[in-house]
């Protein structure tokens, strides 16, 4: 796991000038990658690329980045792993190799098959910048599901290129003006989604997809494929589905999961498990114990909360499976200590405030590993989360409803939110009673908030752009699994993870997150994944194999954190600071009174508006640093 960064300046191109930007930039990343640094550039063509390494596999010079390849012709910075490089290596049948590093398999294969070709037999995580010296272009890509963050974009004559903004910002061409279209959608998600950033003209590399820029710049053009795609795997799924039962199944999906799992334990440092107690995390920290000829380490998060604690349960299967388990009790002054440097770590306004435990998990994991496995992706493949029934169950009841008395009760909830002064609960189910298409019932779901908290005009819908490509499920729990695959995980989950453990020089890795395993899952009929307004059916009767029912049949609880009583109590002083007329004013969009009123209900307990508060306050840090 690294970060890597650079330019292309083929114009008025100063090597000294360049050298000192690029080191500043590369240095910005240094959390990423604190094991080694390095720097390459062509100055005839005006190409910079730089790279902070962590060294987990090869940890010999031999692994060193940017790496040029044995012709010559390429140049790569390469952040993450790929997991299946060994296997690539035996297809290649060389005899010689420098080290045992995948950046040295992936050059190999570069110029045997070309890069679409290499990337399409990878099994990893990645994000990569390939400058080819013969056609004079550069090439970023991004793994299949979007583990691994790249940020891209011109400014000027300049194009930058880095795995965080922070290092863009280093650049002295970056302009830094907001992109003001995607705030009101962050204050509905907590997130913004890719592929735009808070930064206009710089933007999130879509998952599966390669872009090439020539040196050739008057028109700043920047060519786009895609080499993977969901929706391509969601109709190869339907055209030849599983053939046999849930136990023929179950005994399937356990072989994949264990070689996944075995692929992903390949490391030259510590690793071990996070483990929630929740049923994706058990499973995986099962199949590593399995996998493993010592007991493996485990890691938990508890809260003094009970609603929010899970440490109890994850303990009791550490015990049964024989790890070697470490539990870390959050307090509010642990996340006070936190706060300062939040906004800073996820580089654009991020509010999942779960982020909170995750990075407070990863700092206190890396003190004994380097690589950690997570659980993460197993909810979007087994409808793990309890909204898809609740949607599936008002989309229904809308189907069951005359137009004429939908339109009735459309009108009737648009007055009453109106007379009582946008009311958010009225809002929100006079859209729903007013929504038609799919997509639309569940970002009205999706959102935390529903009236609107700033003077910018919503007409920006980046969710839904290749919809009418997708095909059409068998139902629409499974258009929210495709929806959550291709929205929710690479833009908020994923982002959360990466920029947590990074933020401790941690390398996660995700099992669930196998494209093979995600070919496979979509093969299968929806109710060997879920059945009865029950999820993870299959996870569950796999889990069984490992670990006694009675230790993890319980109801969900997520990983998330007492927010709204905190904003009450030990974070009131940091909430009231950004919540306050003077913090607010200094933007020039926000709703002032409305925010106001939120924030009055939730701190006398009327109402509990903490995850729209939160989305708030984190805004207004967000732009009180970077104004």
């Amino acid at each position: 796991m690294c970060g890597i960064a650079g330019f292309l300046c083929p114009h008025n191109f100063d090597p000294d000038s360049a050298k000192t930007v690029a080191i500043s930039m590369r240095d910005a990343l240094v959390h990423r990658g604190p094991d080694d640094a390095g720097l390459w550039m062509d100055v005839s063509n005006g190409v910079v690329m730089t790279h902070r390494r962590l060294s987990i596999l090869d940890l010999s010079s031999a692994g060193h980045q940017p790496m040029v390849s044995p012709t010559g012709r390429f140049v790569i910075c390469f952040n993450g792993e790929i997991y299946n490089h060994l296997d690539l290596r035996r297809q290649l049948a060389r005899s010689a190799w420098s080290g045992g590093s995948d950046t040295e398999t992936i050059m190999a294969c570069i110029e045997e098959w070309g890069l679409i070709t290499t990337l399409k037999r990878c099994v990893g995580m990645f994000a990569l910048a390939l400058w080819d010296r013969e056609e004079r272009r550069l090439a970023l890509s991004r793994d299949r599901l979007g583990e691994k963050p790249l940020y891209y974009g011109w400014q000027g004559k300049t194009f930058l290129f880095a795995s965080e903004l922070k290092a863009i910002k280093r650049h002295p061409d970056f302009l830094p003006e907001i992109n003001r279209k995607v705030i009101p959608r962050f204050l509905k998600l907590g997130y913004i989604p890719g592929p735009e950033s808070i930064w206009k003209g710089i933007y999130k590399l879509e998952p599966g997809c390669v872009v090439w820029i020539n040196t050739d710049n008057s028109e700043r053009s920047i060519e786009r494929e895609k080499y993977w795609s969901l929706s391509e795997v969601i109709a190869s799924g339907r055209r030849h589905p599983f053939q046999g039962n849930l136990v023929d199944a179950t005994d399937e999906l356990e072989e994949r999961l264990l070689t996944a799992t075995q692929q992903q334990m390949i490391s030259d440092v510590p690793l071990g498990v996070f483990l929630s107690g929740g049923i994706d995390s058990s499973i995986i920290a099962a199949m590593m114990q399995k996998c493993s000829t010592s007991a493996i380490n485990t890691f938990s998060i508890g809260f003094e909360a009970e609603s929010h604690n899970e440490a109890p349960y994850a303990k009791q299967i550490a015990n049964h499976l024989g790890t070697n388990h470490d539990e870390f009790y959050v307090s509010s002054s642990d996340v006070q200590g936190l706060l300062a440097n939040l906004v800073e770590l996820y580089d654009e306004p991020f509010a999942d405030s779960s982020q909170i435990p995750t990075v407070l998990l990863a700092q206190h994991a890396a003190k004994k590993v380097k690589v950690a496995l997570t659980g993460d992706g197993g909810d979007e493949l087994f409808a793990g989360y309890s909204r898809y029934f609740h949607i599936q169950k008002h989309f229904d009841l809308i189907n069951r409803t005359p137009a004429t008395a939908r339109k009735i009760m459309s009108m009737l909830t648009r007055f009453a939110s109106r007379h009582f002064n946008n009311n958010d609960t009225l809002t929100k189910f006079h859209l729903l009673i007013s929504a038609e298409p799919v997509e639309s019932i569940y970002g009205i779901y999706q959102s935390k908030t529903h009236i609107p908290l700033t003077n910018i005009s919503e007409n920006y819908n980046p969710y839904y752009a290749d919809i009418a490509m997708w095909p059409e499920p068998n139902n629409y729990i499974e258009w929210m699994m495709a929806a959550d695959i291709n929205t929710y995980l690479p833009d908020d989950l994923l982002v959360k993870v990466d920029r947590a453990a990074m933020g401790s020089s941690l390398e996660t890795r995700a099992p669930f997150l196998n494209h093979e395993l995600y070919q496979f899952c979509w093969s299968l009929p929806s109710s060997f994944k879920y059945n009865n307004n029950s999820s993870k059916h299959m996870l569950k009767k796999l889990l069984e194999n490992y670990i006694p029912k009675s230790l993890f049949d319980r109801p969900k609880k997520g990983f998330s954190i007492p927010i709204g009583n905190w904003l009450r109590s030990d974070l009131n002083e940091f909430a009231s600071s950004h919540l306050e007329e003077r913090s607010l004013k200094s933007a020039e969009f926000f709703n002032i009174k409305r925010i106001s009123e939120l924030w009055v209900s939730h701190k006398n307990g009327a109402r509990d508006h903490s995850a729209t508060l939160w989305h708030i306050i984190i805004l207004a840090a967000w732009l009180q640093k970077n104004r």
